[in-house]
């Protein structure tokens, strides 16, 4: 239950902002990224470290405290896609999404194999909006079939968002023949070419 309030509370930060653009296939991940000073340094080192053990509103705050400091917390996040922690991973998955820098895009595709299906659904968010489309979509269509009502309303209010619409899917129903139809609507929309800014990296 508290994952899905988080979650809901996610979606209603962020909108509807999703990257859109065509320029999305050009990722330089070696990069070096803008450094953060002694003081920031150590704060954005405690956030990440206490992202294990926060939960609810606490785990929020430290969330949008690292999308605020933004870039300079990216390495740091990077490392913690490493982490043992699920609930670790998971959080720098979205954290770097929100952070919108594409260079972290091929850092975050090997997750969607991740043994934490909250860290797969994460990246695979995360990547959407990001702009690689065809790595995130067809995973997030599949969740929809999750038996899982948070992993549903995951991917749901991900493709909402980029699509723009919900193709009267019922994320929350019991009946699977119901939800069934909005999938194979969502399907098809991919299938006829999805939205014309996806982009592969």
């Amino acid at each position: 239950m508290k994952s899905l309030v988080i979650a809901l509370l996610r979606v209603a930060l962020a909108g509807t902002l999703v990257v859109m653009c065509s320029s999305c296939a050009v990722f330089q991940k070696d990069e070096e990224y803008t450094k953060a000073s002694p003081g920031l340094q150590e704060e954005i080192n405690r956030l990440v470290s206490d992202l294990e053990f926060q939960h609810s509103e606490e785990l929020l705050h430290a969330d949008q405290r690292l999308v605020y400091i933004g870039e300079p917390a990216i390495p740091a996040l990077l490392k913690a896609l490493e982490s043992k922690d699920g609930k670790t991973r998971s959080n720098a998955a979205y954290v770097l999404g929100e952070i919108r820098d594409r260079r972290v895009v091929p850092h975050l595709k090997p997750l969607l194999s991740d043994d934490d299906l909250a860290v797969r659904y994460e990246s695979a968010t995360s990547l959407l909006v990001l702009g690689d489309w065809d790595s995130a979509v067809p995973f997030l269509i599949q969740g929809l079939r999750d038996t899982d009502k948070w992993n549903r309303f995951k991917a749901f209010s991900a493709l909402k968002n980029a699509s723009r619409q919900d193709f009267g899917y019922e994320w929350q129903s019991s009946d699977a023949a119901l939800r069934e139809e909005g999938v194979r609507r969502f399907e098809s929309w991919w299938s006829a070419g999805g939205h014309v800014a996806r982009a592969t990296p």
